[in-house]
């Protein structure tokens, strides 16, 4: 079926996009998107839809192995984005994608959207679906604040962390844009059939295609109750801070890998300046810095979108984090098979500059008993030789581009 795009999304689709920041424009919903995002519907999804009592998710699982890794999106964000990096993770190991309620296949959820909501959504999800942890969790900007008060609440579930430019609770007080200031005030209202609020997120994604993953993404994005739940998100991404922030867990003591982006964040939609900028790669380095294992990599040529423009780097960083997991736990790898070929994949985190490293030694010993030349090759660059039984053995240089954060 050729799938036609209203004039009114593709419009929407070129605007640029400010998930964790929020965006100062209006965005009304015509009704003419309604038809096109129902066809969208006619689309059987990936994976299954799973009853968690309140409300109906869908949740997509492909390879074998564990732990498993579960990825949670940012905010106005399609998991459909995130399926080049499912499809090169489920040769390593499991890999699950779920769309929180509201978003996707799966059912609008009750309110508030806030973290605490998702997070008990999410723990009730990987039960139903019977998904055994544990878990890797993977999360991309507003999804890593998810992901963060789901490793403080569930810890013993959790066996490492990947924050893809991840939110911090703590940037309700240091990153000051107006959206975030009176974001408390703000309330969708409801006039002539459609929605209206004064901050919208959009799916990242090409808009010249005629038909594909992408193209559904956009169609999925513009339903109405779609909407009316990423506004809802926003409405409460203060009170998702407050509940990460007294928590009284901490995260627990795994492997974390801190990603963040290397081109500055430009807006003309919002208040989002140099001093804004600073402080936001201020938090990314206070995240690294919050747990006692932790490495984090700046994406050179990456904005927010670190998965849609780097999502080598994200694999690399999930890989990486498994592999810690693995050699903690005793865990084998998914198959015999499979084992030696991770073994002699090397991760090269290419276009990355490591800006500290709490996760390897500097000890200067092979893991598979090479040559001192390949192992001086080894240290020379800036990588993670994947599928390594003791991968603390592996020494890897890293850059001081943010030391003085």
């Amino acid at each position: 079926m050729v799938m036609i795009v209203t004039r009114a999304i593709r419009q929407m689709l070129r605007m640029p996009s400010h998930r964790a920041v929020g965006a100062s424009f209006v965005l009304i919903l015509l009704s003419v998107a309604v038809p096109s995002a129902a066809q969208a519907m006619e689309y059987n999804p990936m994976g299954r839809i799973v009853n968690i009592g309140t409300t109906r998710l869908h949740v997509h699982c492909v390879g074998d192995g564990s732990p498993t890794v579960v990825i949670d999106t940012g905010l106005g964000e399609s998991a459909l984005e995130w399926l080049p990096v499912q499809q090169r993770l489920r040769h390593y190991t499991r890999t699950c994608l779920y769309d929180r309620a509201g978003y996707g296949w799966s059912d609008f959820g009750e309110l508030p959207r806030s973290s605490s909501r998702i997070v008990n959504e999410l723990y009730l999800l990987l039960g139903r679906a019977e998904i055994p942890g544990p878990y890797v969790l993977v999360g991309h900007s507003y999804g890593g604040m998810n992901m963060q008060l789901f490793a403080r609440r569930y810890p013993y579930l959790v066996s490492g962390l990947v924050l893809v430019d991840s939110s911090s609770p703590e940037q309700i007080h240091r990153v000051q844009v107006p959206f975030l200031q009176y974001m408390d005030e703000i309330r969708p209202s409801y006039e002539g059939g459609v929605w209206t609020t004064d901050f919208v997120a959009k799916p990242m994604i090409r808009t010249d295609l005629v038909d594909g993953p992408e193209l559904l993404a956009a169609m999925m994005m513009s339903r109405t109750y779609t909407m009316r739940t990423v506004a809802n998100e926003y409405l409460n991404f203060k009170a998702s801070a407050r509940q990460v922030m007294r928590n009284t867990g901490r995260l627990p003591d795994v492997p974390v890998v801190v990603l963040s982006r290397g081109i500055r964040q430009q807006s003309q939609e919002v208040e989002w300046g140099g001093a804004t900028e600073d402080a936001w790669m201020s938090l990314q380095s206070a995240l690294a810095r919050a747990v006692p294992r932790a490495a984090h990599i700046v994406a050179e040529r990456s904005g927010h979108a670190i998965h849609a423009e780097q999502p080598e780097l994200v694999i690399d960083a999930a890989t990486m984090v498994v592999d810690f997991a693995r050699a903690e736990t005793g865990r084998p790898e998914s198959d015999s098979s499979s084992r030696e070929a991770h073994a002699t994949s090397w991760l090269p985190f290419a276009d990355a500059t490591w800006v500290s490293d709490g996760l390897h030694t500097t000890t200067d010993v092979c893991p598979f008993g090479c040559d001192q030349e390949r192992l001086a090759a080894i240290i020379r660059r800036s990588g993670h030789l994947a599928g390594t039984r003791r991968p603390s053995w592996q020494r890897v240089p890293y850059g001081n581009r943010l030391s003085n954060l």
